[in-house]
């Protein structure tokens, strides 16, 4: 027998989860699985494909019982809570603190609500009628949609590069966007005379982009800071400071008591290419120096956001990688971290 839960059996309606972390694994993977299909396949003793076209928000707090005070960006906590994939699925997210309700905005007495607030009949029935649109019901112009492929441009610079958190992924972003605009285009009632379309100009989209970029830009959020953080330490932008300060490094390696003539710089990125992950002792018998030596030469490293270390040694961060692969092809540096070229010139030295 197959028991239908929650998210399927609500295709094509509305379903909230709320403290959403207390999930499985698993079953968010299957969640991630299904949001991304629209389907959802059980194949086991008993087999049945569901379709699973479910409105989803998701509630959560942060793992092991934190807050988002106590994370120094909030978008750091979807990082912590959903893999790449899943994160990847929401089209909008939000982060609320503790601190950006005041205590005297929560305990106000009861209101009536203001006659200029759509009421919750009318809401109803927009919502609704937003639902039964079919995707050929809507019309998005010229000018809409050169809009969204250029806020989408201008919003992947400004949060793209996180790539942990993939909630402005450059590669598909541009579909969030418009999936938002329309969104507000129907909230705004943008239709026909006729109301059997939604029509999506360029007013909606870049109300659309403005609430992207306050959301995550905010303090609470800090996606945008995340991510120049994060480019700092995955984009090679320095690539010719670094291979300034590694060459100077070598030249002065030549006035010093070198083995065989051999440069130890090179001999360290060349381990560094060849082995994903090396403890100190270990590169110290590669470059045949004390692991004093190494030290210093690893803080040339460390100073770039090149290496990391962890319980099995140090290893290279894709900065590093993508400076080594640019290296091997650069014809102006006096590295040789190729294996051909670095036995050519250790036959040159000792000729």
């Amino acid at each position: 027998m197959i028991k239908i839960g929650r998210y399927p059996a609500n295709s094509r309606k509305f379903v909230c989860i709320d403290e959403i972390q207390y999930i499985k694994d698993h079953d968010i993977r299957t969640l991630g699985k299904a949001m991304d299909e629209g389907f959802l396949t059980i194949d086991r003793i008993a087999e049945k494909t569901l379709e699973s076209m479910t409105r989803l928000v998701a509630l959560a707090n942060p793992r092991e019982d934190k807050v988002m005070d106590d994370l120094m960006f909030g978008c750091e906590g979807f990082r912590d809570l959903f893999d790449k994939a899943i994160i990847r699925r929401f089209d909008l997210a939000v982060c609320l603190s503790h601190s950006d309700i005041k205590s005297k905005e929560l305990n106000l007495p009861n209101v009536e609500i203001a006659a200029s607030t759509l009421p919750k009949r009318m809401l109803r029935d927009l919502i609704f009628w937003i639902w039964t649109r079919s995707i050929g019901s809507i019309w998005i112009s010229k000018t809409a949609t050169d809009s969204i492929l250029e806020k989408s441009t201008i919003l992947s610079e400004k949060f793209g590069h996180a790539s942990d958190v993939p909630l402005v992924a450059p590669g598909d972003f541009s579909n969030k966007l418009a999936r938002v605009s329309t969104a507000y285009a129907a909230l705004c009632v943008s239709s026909d005379d006729e109301f059997k379309n939604i029509k999506v100009e360029s007013e909606h989209v870049d109300f659309a982009t403005s609430l992207f970029d306050i959301i995550y830009s905010g303090e609470a959020f800090g996606l945008k800071e995340y991510s120049e953080i994060y480019q700092k330490q995955t984009q090679l932008w320095d690539y010719d400071e670094i291979k300034k300060v590694l060459e100077e490094a070598k030249q002065r390696e030549k006035h010093g008591d070198l083995l065989e003539g051999k440069s130890r710089i090179e001999q360290l990125l060349y381990a560094f290419k060849m082995h994903p992950e090396m403890r100190r002792r270990e590169l110290a018998d590669e470059i045949d120096a004390e692991e004093k030596t190494v030290g210093r030469k690893l803080q040339l490293l460390s100073r770039f956001n090149l290496i990391d270390s962890g319980p099995r040694g140090y290893f290279k961060k894709p900065k590093f990688i993508k400076f080594l692969r640019r290296l091997a092809r650069d014809p102006e540096t006096s590295l040789v971290v190729d294996e051909g070229k670095l036995k050519k010139k250790e036959a040159n030295d000792e000729n």
